[in-house]
């Protein structure tokens, strides 16, 4: 019998906020070779603006994927906001692969609820001279 996969989100929901740091660290599957992507979708769920754009300005790697990959909850809300844009397209060739994986997975966000809002993010960033906001490697 297996056990049940527990209900992310409302673990983050019914979880002090400030509890929130310790929590996803410990469960990050890090390290190790696959972050826990589902409890990062999870915190892109539930995490207001404020938490989210600390999150993605810290140096915890995976506090930081977590952050960048719920900027696509962000600019969602905010499309034409020039902070969540430059600090999204930051991400997009930050040092850490998995930076940059949180923010490949934040536009995959952003295409799911509006396809142009994703065209017009990823037209700006094909203009880019760094190849990793710009072209796939």
């Amino acid at each position: 019998m297996s056990t049940p996969v527990p209900d992310l989100t409302a673990v983050l929901r019914d979880m002090p906020v400030a509890a929130w740091r310790v929590w996803l660290t410990t469960h990050s599957g890090l390290p190790g070779p696959r972050g826990n992507l589902e409890l990062a979708d999870a915190f892109a769920a539930v995490a207001d603006r404020d938490t989210i754009m600390e999150y993605a300005s810290l140096s915890d790697e995976y506090l930081r994927f977590c952050g960048t990959e719920a900027l696509g909850s962000v600019l969602l809300d905010e499309p034409t906001s020039p902070e969540v844009l430059a600090l999204l397209h930051e991400r997009a060739s930050d040092d850490l692969w998995r930076v940059r994986e949180g923010a490949a997975r934040a536009i995959q966000l952003v295409g799911d609820e509006s396809p142009a809002l994703m065209r017009s993010v990823i037209v700006e960033w094909a203009r880019d001279p760094d190849p990793y906001a710009s072209e796939p490697r």
